[in-house]
């Protein structure tokens, strides 16, 4: 499948297909907002039904982050298909690959922290057309809609308690990438890519300039002090961590959404698929580890697909 499509997003995926194509990204939360999205609107990006003017923008707003999000997934993909091109690349020498590679780190590091403020505008499909108005329930960054559910009385009117527990549980991993984040954009540090004589490479953001400082502003995810660490350990880790959020976050979606206001006849299974999807997804979840590749794909939704498929059947 991945090499039909350069990059973009297959429609009426099987079981089977979520379960073990390795060439495609299947995330609870896509799913739910791309069903979402065709409850909402019709095949020419129209209103299906009439609306308040402000369920429109914000509708609006959520159907641009449901595309954003899905691009920022390919990017990831891309960007991890260029670090080993590179990584291989016999005529390219180390300096420059440590060009290359600091680059694309900070880019990496920066989508990762993008995705989150995608994320932000989904819970508001949930939302009354009274909370809709409300600007405090529709922010478009994570760190307010944290906020938000922390701090004000209206947000257990506007959220279920399961929705808001979730979004604030999420803020642990987002605050680790914001760190990373705000250290290469505001505060203007620099990864430092090392490789290493074994074939290794290592990553370190230093407190100070220079690459010997000892300081390393990254967050010890690998709990292995302050020493630099394995790129693609550190980019794994992360961005699994990510893609669990977005699978808790779809898991509570999927239950206020889809079981109360979608009719099984319209529920679809949407993947992401591209040339550089395969290889990215092998990274992240190798062939082995099933146990970990079972839990990523959730049980809620094993269980929302056999019930479509039994409905169907």
């Amino acid at each position: 499948m991945n090499k039909l499509v350069i990059k973009g997003t297959i429609l009426g995926l099987s079981l089977d297909q979520v379960l073990n194509d390795f060439s495609m990204f299947v995330s609870t939360s896509l799913i739910v907002m791309e069903n979402w999205e065709d409850h909402i609107f019709d095949f020419s990006k129209q209103f299906r039904n009439p609306l308040p003017d402000i369920a429109k923008k914000r509708y609006g707003e959520t159907r641009q982050a449901i595309v954003a999000l899905s691009n920022d997934i390919h990017f990831l993909s891309i960007c991890y298909h260029q670090f080993k091109h590179a990584q291989h690349d016999t005529s390219i020498n180390n300096r420059l690959k440590a060009l290359y590679f600091t680059n694309l780190t900070e880019s990496y590091f920066t989508n990762l922290r993008t995705i989150y403020d995608r994320l932000a505008h989904f819970p508001r499909i949930v939302l009354t057309d009274e909370y809709l108005s409300k600007r405090s329930p529709n922010p478009d960054s994570f760190n307010d809609l944290v906020s938000f559910c922390k701090n004000s009385e209206v947000a257990p009117k506007a959220f279920p308690e399961s929705l808001r527990d979730t979004i604030i549980v999420m803020d642990a991993n987002l605050q680790a990438i914001r760190k990373i984040r705000d250290a290469i954009i505001h505060d203007g540090k620099e990864p430092v890519i090392t490789f290493e004589n074994d074939g290794a490479v290592t990553i370190k953001i230093p407190g100070k300039i220079g690459q010997f400082n000892s300081e390393n502003l990254l967050p010890d995810i690998l709990h292995l002090g302050e020493n630099p660490y394995p790129l693609f350990d550190y980019l794994k880790s992360m961005t699994i961590s990510t893609f669990e959020d977005m699978e808790l976050l779809g898991n509570v979606l999927m239950e206020l959404y889809y079981n109360k206001m979608v009719e099984k006849k319209q529920f679809h299974i949407f993947g992401l698929t591209g040339y550089c999807m395969e290889d990215f997804m092998r990274f992240l979840f190798p062939k082995n580890n099933k146990d970990y590749l079972d839990y990523y794909k959730s049980l809620m939704l094993k269980e929302t697909i056999e019930e479509v498929k039994d409905a169907d059947g």
